[in-house]
């Protein structure tokens, strides 16, 4: 899960969803979000870029509006306001 977590291309988001799929477990997002949770490198390991597949933010160890400015930092253009992508 590591190694796709760092393959999200800066300014990129995918989905929980997404991640469980590549990693052979659809039925695994709650375990990615857990990892996500735990990682303690996280600007290394960048898992602000994960969201829902609806395209929301959701849980964020450092709340969800530090997760909002860092994916606005990335790609300004294509994050909304109010935490959903365009």
């Amino acid at each position: 899960m590591w190694t796709e977590l760092c393959n999200i291309e800066y300014g990129h988001t995918c989905s929980y969803q997404f991640i469980a799929d590549r990693i052979g477990d659809p039925k695994a997002c709650q375990a990615v979000g857990q990892a996500n949770r735990r990682n303690p490198i996280a600007i290394i390991v960048p898992c602000h870029r994960v969201i829902a597949k609806t395209g929301e933010l959701q849980g964020y160890f450092y709340g969800l509006d530090f997760k909002r400015r860092l994916l606005a930092l990335e790609n300004p253009l294509s994050f909304g306001e109010q935490g959903t992508l365009f």
